[in-house]
């Protein structure tokens, strides 16, 4: 067995001081390398989480040319000096605000101003973001007030008679546990909106346009939204359940808890209310990819589409229909002589349904109530007498012991949610016959639907083309602009019994135009055409008086000023529809002739997202007549 080595005592003696000095040398070396990389660990966990997707989108960063900036313009949102365009500097800055109980931003402590920002980095840096005990009790009361257990997506269509509303709204409702679909008015509802000052007409459109106005997210109740959208713009309301976690309605509340009061630069095109609220789901849930499906402009049916394009996101649907609408059904579903009589007993003839049965008299109490019910609703005043009405209606309803029939069920199916239409941008390659010239056509229209466009999804006669721009190959002439169609509205809604609304259409922008048989030019054209629309056994029939003002060298003085009518059926089966247009005019400024236009669209759908057209109009100018005939494919994206 080996023995063990005993070393002399002064060997001892030298080795133990040696020992002693050594190791407080070994670890002042050390120290120090351990430090560094505790901080170069530090740095790389920092730079890790800033640029997750989650830290970026819960900040609202977006990539530009050399880094990162926030669509949030307000200082004050961030703890960093440079917050605002450095999302690690941002990082660092929260990270240390939570290491402590310091008052920063709203008299709250810094878990409690930020507390989505809390929740985030508690979880991926549970060792550098300590556990709070202190409780936010501001946050916990208003949490529980709105009580919400599921996010509902709202989607009030287009308001006719606002251009700034003709292309739809969303919005968010936070629906409480136990509720119905007849008691979710009572929850409170997620908007965002440009806070305009009361700007209207053309500042509004410049401000809108070049992000002069800030937009803000808000907080009400989800009543004070349907008073707005359905009873008083007459707007049909769909409405998307998402399929949102409870710990997402959670994160959700306490981001918009961050928000109260933090402004955003509006635009209208693309950062507008659609495009904020898809911004504020993808802060919720950053596995989403929204907001990089809209580049350019973003309208409020795409972002519906866009989100219940994710797999599992929509949980249930339901359709709630206007006051307008629901007057609308319920007369749809009662006799003519049944109106008739309804009519007669609104205006005061308190015997007008003596003349019906049992059955029709509650049908008719029914409608009456409904009718009734709108004229209070859109009564910005005194609404006593309407108030007395519905409850002599209710009175004498009682009387009858017959059960009310209910209008209609209408609710969303694959061919009527708005979801479920042609997308908005449409590509169209036309070959077109004209004057014994062959023509190809190429245009773009970034939006979003025309009246004889696929109807599904879209409201009937209502339609909307923003920036159609049009190049052609003439074979003799080579590449040249057709068109710029700025903006061309039309909202034809048909007459009823009941409701007697304007036709109206509206043109700007430039198109090509034969001046004679050897000059075809461009030249300015504005139309306006206000009517009446009726409904017909064949389609939707128009009668419209029309003023057209052009701008062009061949005018004298450099334009001209016509009158005249316009006339246009629109009669559609589904997938294949047909639009009968004409007008006629005169110069009102100029000693000429009477000028006529037809022209005869039909359209064959092949798709939900392609269709054919092909389409005949022939002129009479005073100097030429012409033909033409063209065939075009469509393709929506």
């Amino acid at each position: 067995m080996q023995e063990d080595v005993v070393l002399p005592a002064q060997t001892r003696s030298v080795v133990l001081p040696l020992r002693s000095f050594l190791f407080p040398l070994f670890f002042l070396f050390l120290a120090p390398l351990e430090i560094r990389a505790q901080a170069q660990l530090e740095e790389v966990v920092r730079k890790k989480i800033a640029y997750q997707s989650g830290w970026l989108k819960l900040n609202y960063y977006q990539k530009t040319g050399g880094g990162f900036r926030s669509q949030v313009t307000a200082d004050s949102f961030f703890l960093a000096q440079s917050g605002r365009v450095d999302p690690e500097a941002e990082l660092q800055a929260t990270i240390n605000a939570f290491q402590t109980d310091e008052i920063i931003r709203d008299e709250q402590a810094a878990h409690c101003a930020y507390p989505a920002r809390y929740q985030f980095l508690r979880a991926q840096l549970p060792l550098h973001v300590p556990e709070k005990k202190q409780p936010c009790k501001r946050l916990q009361t208003w949490m529980s007030e709105i009580n919400a257990e599921a996010v509902t997506l709202i989607y009030p269509g287009s308001y006719q008679n606002n251009p700034a509303s003709m292309f739809g709204h969303t919005l968010l409702r936070l629906d409480q546990p136990g509720q119905a679909d007849d008691t979710r008015m009572l929850s409170y509802s997620v908007n965002y909106a440009a806070e305009t000052g009361g700007v209207g007409g053309l500042l509004y459109a410049v401000n809108g346009l070049l992000g002069g106005f800030n937009g803000f997210f808000s907080i009400a109740p989800y009543y004070q939204m349907l008073r707005k959208y359905s009873d008083l713009e007459s707007r049909d309301i769909w409405e998307y359940q998402l399929a949102l976690s409870a710990a997402d309605v959670e994160f959700l509340l306490r981001h918009l808890w961050e928000l109260r009061g933090v402004p955003f630069t509006y635009y209208y095109f693309d950062e507008n209310c659609s495009y904020q609220l898809l911004a504020l789901l993808e802060a919720v849930r950053p596995d989403l990819e929204l907001v990089n499906r809209f580049a350019i402009h973003v309208i409020p049916v795409d972002t519906v589409r866009a989100v219940l394009d994710q797999e599992g996101m929509l949980r249930a649907t339901r359709f709630r229909p206007s006051a307008s609408s629901r007057v609308l059904l319920r007369s749809e579903s009662v006799s003519t002589a049944v109106q008739i009589q309804t009519k007669k007993y609104i205006a005061g003839e308190q015997h007008a349904l003596d003349m019906l049965t049992p059955v029709e008299t509650a049908a008719a109490l029914d409608l009456a109530y409904d009718l009734i019910e709108f004229k209070r609703l859109k009564n910005a005043g005194d609404t006593s007498k309407e108030e007395r009405q519905l409850l002599a209606i209710l009175r004498k309803r009682s009387e009858l012991p017959i059960a009310e029939k209910k209008i209609p069920a209408v609710y969303p199916t694959k061919d009527t949610s708005p979801h479920a239409g042609h997308r908005t941008t449409r590509s169209r390659i036309e070959y077109r016959y004209e004057y014994e010239s062959s023509l190809l056509d190429i245009e773009l229209r970034p939006a979003y639907h025309d009246t004889l466009d696929f109807a599904p999804g879209y409201t009937p006669g209502f339609g909307i083309d923003f920036l159609d721009v049009g190049v052609r190959v003439r074979e003799k002439s080579g590449l040249q602009l057709k068109k710029i169609q700025l903006l061309q509205i039309e909202s034809l809604t048909a007459h009823s019994r009941f409701f007697k609304p304007a036709s109206w259409r509206f043109s700007t922008g430039f198109e090509r135009r034969y001046f004679s048989p050897a000059d075809d030019s461009l030249q300015y054209m504005n139309r306006l055409a206000v009517g009446i629309s009726l409904n017909t056994p064949f389609g939707l029939l128009s009668l419209l008086p029309e003023v057209q003002n052009p701008i062009a060298s061949h005018y004298s003085d450099g334009s001209d000023l016509f009158a005249g009518v316009y006339a246009g059926l629109i009669a559609d089966t589904g997938n294949i529809a047909l639009k009968i247009e004409g007008r006629s005019y005169t110069s009102l400024l100029n000693k000429s002739d009477l000028q006529h236009e037809i022209s005869l669209p039909v359209r064959i759908a092949h798709t939900t997202n392609t269709a054919f057209r092909i389409t005949f109009s022939r002129v009479w100018y005073p100097e030429l007549h012409y033909n033409s005939l063209g065939v075009s494919y469509d393709y929506f994206w």
